[in-house]
């Protein structure tokens, strides 16, 4: 990811370094309509240089109505239409924090260079509706993975901002801890037609 580096000495008062990777990634695609995102950044993200083998003027977002689009955002998602199966090549800089915005209702997405699972997905404002994330591979499949290259529906329960980022540790454990049983655990014993109950708590 991109990193930079200060360093003050005695000698030099300041000597700034900066490291912008370049990463090669790689995807499938099927001919006909495909739900993509740019896994990578390039000078002017143009859709015909991220895919050349799309046919053209078929790049399309969505918000709220589908329109028309001759560039890649990182983090967005887009149906676009390929003129037969193949295994696309990206190579440009890292996608690494995304910070995307989702509108109520349904919202297509992307995620960074490096797959990332849902889960790990943060959701501050809880907009997230859980189990909808869906990709597309000829019909709709629920998605519990975002892989680079490929775009998702997810739905929002409101507006609101998620990030994704690859990078973050797991979140920790639920802070509720589970409960007892309420009014403790009732054994029943029959014995020559006595019944004796015993409560345990």
């Amino acid at each position: 990811r991109d990193s930079l580096l200060t360093i003050e000495t005695g000698g030099v008062d300041k000597l700034l370094i900066s490291w912008n990777p370049t990463v090669e990634v790689s995807a499938s695609y099927t001919a006909g309509w495909n739900l993509v995102g740019a896994p990578v950044r390039i000078p002017h993200q143009q859709f015909r240089e991220l895919f050349p083998g799309a046919i053209a003027n078929t790049l399309y977002s969505y918000e709220q109505v589908y329109k028309p689009q001759t560039v890649l955002q990182p983090g967005t998602g887009y149906w676009v239409r390929m003129s037969d199966a193949s295994q696309q090549r990206f190579n440009g800089r890292a996608v690494d924090k995304l910070q995307t915005t989702l509108a109520q209702g349904w919202n297509l997405i992307s995620g960074p260079t490096l797959s990332l699972s849902v889960g790990l997905i943060v959701d501050p404002d809880e907009v997230i509706i859980s189990g909808t994330f869906y990709g597309f591979d000829g019909r709709y499949i629920s998605a519990s993975e975002l892989l680079p290259g490929n775009g998702y529906w997810v739905r929002a329960s409101k507006p609101g901002t998620i990030e994704m980022d690859p990078y973050l540790p797991p979140p920790p454990p639920s802070k509720s801890a589970p409960s007892e049983p309420v009014g403790g655990v009732t054994a029943r014993f029959e014995s020559g037609g006595v019944v004796t109950r015993v409560v345990y708590g």
